[in-house]
């Protein structure tokens, strides 16, 4: 009977741990047909929502008040086209830092993108 008290203790345990643990899914959504940007760490904090191009982030704001210019994280392409990011305004080719292909999430860090995207365009539209 003590057994069986500790197991059900355990199985309640891990029950709360799960209902009250963030889930994966908590950041906010990115709308099909757009390209949302996040800020803080693995998309913590605010997201810009954008359309297929922007060519200069200043006054942008994530919503959660940040400044979007050079301090995105992560990203993600809800779009049907190829996304280049830019380190500067303007979307000029050799500031291309990485392309975010259609369906794809990427944690900026492991880019040459990191906190330094101020603009992006779309291709093959």
């Amino acid at each position: 009977m003590k057994m069986l008290r500790m197991f059900a203790g355990l199985v309640l345990a891990l029950a709360g741990g799960i209902l009250l643990s963030p889930s994966a899914n908590a950041m906010p959504q990115c709308p099909a047909g757009t390209f949302c940007l996040w800020n803080g760490t693995y998309a913590s904090a605010g997201i810009a929502v954008f359309g297929l191009s922007d060519l200069n982030y200043d006054g942008d704001r994530f919503s959660d008040g940040t400044p979007v210019n050079d301090r995105a994280t992560y990203v993600r392409n809800n779009t049907n086209f190829p996304i280049n990011l830019y380190k500067h305004a303007g979307a000029n080719i050799r500031d291309r830092c990485y392309t975010v292909q259609p369906g794809e999430e990427v944690h900026l860090q492991w880019t040459s993108c990191w906190a330094s995207v101020s603009s992006h365009y779309a291709t093959g539209v």
